[in-house]
């Protein structure tokens, strides 16, 4: 978190305010709520990284306030260039063709505006832009796809000042998305459990006096009964991104999970971005993925395709590259205590582009069925 004197810092630079705020015990759920599937004892899971619209790390290497703030005016810019609406409709497309029972999401984050800090008293920024989970699910409806969020955990939640008349307010989620319109055995979901990690990656901003502040990660997780007799539970997690490429937070953080959401001895289901590359041993983060297999937990995608590569990651911060650029497999279904009948990913082809020609997200997406 930032300093008590973060606020003297900035007010020393055109009194621009400079706010992190971190939304504490906010996940929230629906209970009780009965969902059926329509494959019997079969259930099809999905993991997505919706992509934030941005790249952040000009906010971290700025030198000047000017170079600061036009980091900001970038991000901002950056994302309405990705069309939020464009892309998360191509992603709603995905979820409804594949009738993906339960979808962990990332980066389902919302974008807010409000009155210029750099001229005049700092207000919280609610004027709401971009609220991708609400967009999703709204997409998803107007397919006939009924689905609700049982799950959504907060994670960074910062307003910056722009030289765009506003400032920019952006909070980063994840979240469990699940169909309620299925269509055979009824499934309730309960136990809804929310964890911020221990370990965190706290970043310095050399251009406020090294000033620190956390990107804040965690893990949700549901279960899910079916009738009142066999329980599964579904995490999903998004661990951290090393610009260097460092594993030892994220792998810190893998070890967390293990020994808290995947501490059960019923079937479990771990959807996510794990920022650990699958696919290279000599690649640093590697450690992560192994430290999950090490967990007895099995790779839905190895399991359904052996020695076969895949790639989720990552396009381009516009998504307007011609060719697919992605070149690692981050994202992840790990099951332990279930069959992988097959594995997909989606969102990698250039027929999922948006009528624009823009990747639906930086990610593909993964989506595995289960027994």
């Amino acid at each position: 978190m930032f300093p008590p004197n973060l606020a003297n810092v900035l007010g020393k630079r055109r009194c621009a305010r400079f706010f992190l705020f971190l939304v504490l015990n906010t996940c929230w759920i629906t209970v009780n709520t009965a969902f059926a599937d329509g494959n019997g004892s079969k259930l099809r899971v999905m993991t997505q990284n919706l992509y934030d619209g941005t790249d952040r790390t000009g906010f971290l290497t700025a030198t000047t306030f000017d170079e600061f703030l036009a980091a900001v005016d970038f991000a901002y810019n950056n994302m309405n260039a990705t069309k939020p609406m464009e892309r998360l409709t191509a992603i709603a497309n995905e979820i409804s063709a594949s009738k993906a029972d339960i979808v962990g999401l990332q980066e389902a984050s919302i974008w807010r505006t409000g009155p210029s800090s750099l001229t005049g008293t700092t207000t919280p920024a609610e004027n709401v832009q971009f609220d991708f989970l609400t967009i999703l699910l709204d997409k998803l409806r107007t397919l006939g796809q009924n689905y609700v969020a049982v799950a959504v955990l907060p994670g960074l939640d910062v307003q910056l000042p722009s030289t765009l008349g506003f400032d920019v307010r952006l909070t980063d989620r994840d979240a469990i998305i699940v169909r309620r319109d299925l269509d055979d055995r009824d499934y309730q979901v309960t136990n809804l459990q929310e964890q911020n990690y221990l370990t965190q990656k706290v970043y310095k901003v050399s251009l406020l006096n090294n000033a620190e502040f956390t990107e804040r990660a965690g893990w949700v997780s549901i279960d899910l009964v079916r009738d009142k007799l066999k329980t599964t539970r579904f995490v999903a997690t998004h661990l951290n991104f090393d610009p260097l490429f460092d594993p030892t937070i994220a792998n810190a953080q893998a070890n967390e999970l293990l020994g808290s959401a995947g501490k059960t001895s019923i079937p479990t289901v771990m959807l996510g971005d794990f920022n650990s590359n699958a696919n290279s041993s000599s690649d640093p983060t590697n450690l992560t993925y192994r430290t999950i297999i090490g967990g007895n937990f099995n790779d839905a995608w190895n399991v359904a395709h052996g020695a076969m590569t895949s790639l989720t990651c990552c396009e381009d911060e516009n998504l307007q590259n011609a060719f697919s650029k992605l070149s690692v497999r981050y994202d992840f279904v790990f099951v332990r205590g279930l069959s992988v009948l097959d594995a997909k990913v989606v969102g990698d082809k250039s027929a999922d582009k948006t009528p624009s020609g823009l990747w639906p997200s930086d990610h593909a997406g993964v989506i595995a069925t289960l027994q």
